[in-house]
């Protein structure tokens, strides 16, 4: 898989070549209107980046390792005209067990950086 015109083609991003590969695109939480981009690189890895508008540049975050890379990533919360604080953003994979698993960043918290939710049961 290739990308088509534009700073994702110049970041020179490479897509797992598989038949069914997870892909998605989720709004900020700030003001500078990030976008962060996830999609598979491998059967079991995802590759997170950022964009903002200010440098038009996507910026590496992470690796996500032990996920199904042909099944689908969500993400929800955050939107851009979200400025309240505490506002959470999730992102929903598919681990390599077949199970959903539910990570959250808190504003809040300042470090933006990813969590695992726990499971609870009633």
């Amino acid at each position: 898989m290739s990308w088509n015109e534009g700073s994702t083609r110049q970041a020179k991003l490479k897509a797992w070549d598989g038949d069914l590969v997870g892909l998605t695109a989720c709004w900020g939480i700030s003001n500078d209107f990030p976008i962060r981009l996830f999609y598979a690189s491998s059967n079991t890895t995802f590759e997170e980046y950022l964009w903002r508008r200010p440098d038009d540049t996507w910026h590496w975050q992470r690796s996500w390792d032990g996920f199904n890379g042909a099944a689908a990533i969500r993400c929800y919360g955050g939107s851009p005209s979200n400025t309240d604080r505490g506002a959470n953003r999730y992102l929903v994979l598919m681990n390599s067990n077949h199970q959903i698993e539910v990570w959250y960043q808190n504003k809040d918290d300042g470090s933006l950086g990813w969590a695992k939710c726990k499971h609870s049961r009633d």
